[in-house]
């Protein structure tokens, strides 16, 4: 999703700009803030977490046996997040 968001986000910012796009003025002003945009990028970093959560339920739902959850490992690019939040 927030991929998505952000290969959008040019679009989204041209069309806020329009005149012709029929969008309430908060919205606008949402999408033309550069905060916003950071924090989009920033939480890029929860979709390795989504990951790895999803990853221990299955694993909880394939053995009833808490105990024997495996560790998970959360890759994250913190190089790739921090140079994403420059480019934004």
């Amino acid at each position: 999703m927030y991929d998505s968001l952000l290969e959008w986000k040019e679009s989204l910012q041209e069309m806020a700009i329009s005149q012709s796009a029929d969008i309430e003025s908060a919205i606008k002003r949402i999408l033309l803030d550069d905060v916003f945009w950071d924090r989009v990028t920033s939480l890029r970093i929860l979709k390795s977490i989504a990951a790895a959560i999803a990853q221990i339920e299955y694993s909880d739902t394939e053995d009833d046996d808490e105990s024997d959850v495996e560790e998970v490992d959360i890759e994250v690019d913190v190089d790739e997040v921090q140079e994403e939040n420059i480019d934004t």
